[in-house]
């Protein structure tokens, strides 16, 4: 693995278990606010409007072997349940076919565990609808 591409990673659990890799890939962490670097290949791309993110991606240097989304919120810090859905589902999505779009090889998504599309719980529906796409 030479380049990663990362979402969701202001809290820095995923950068700490790349640190882990030895082969030390690049790391491109696209973000809202500035991240520590953990390695000194990590790269932070600052772009407050999450929007924007998949034309981020789009703009690379090189295409990244690994495209990683560890990407969610709450909807208490979304707000409701609908902004939720445009940053856990939506966004997830955009950046998916983004990376998708790219040639990207190798996409993993970092989301919950016991979904279903038939889940009375909107939250565990949107993860699996996510999931099937």
């Amino acid at each position: 693995m030479n380049s990663t591409a990362l979402v969701g990673c202001t809290g820095l659990v995923i950068l700490s278990a790349l640190q882990a890799i030895p082969q030390k890939p690049t790391i491109n962490a696209i973000a809202r606010r500035d991240i520590p670097s953990v390695t000194s290949n990590t790269k932070p791309i600052i772009e407050p409007s999450s929007t924007h993110w998949p034309d981020k991606l789009r703009t690379l240097a090189t295409t990244p072997d690994v495209f990683i989304s560890a990407l969610g919120t709450t909807r208490a810090q979304a707000g409701s349940f609908e902004a939720q859905r445009a940053i856990d589902y939506h966004l997830n999505l955009a950046l998916a076919k983004a990376a998708k779009d790219l040639g990207v090889k190798t996409y993993v998504l970092i989301s919950s565990a016991a979904v279903s599309v038939n889940s009375r719980f909107p939250y565990s529906k949107m993860k699996a609808e996510l999931r099937m796409r």
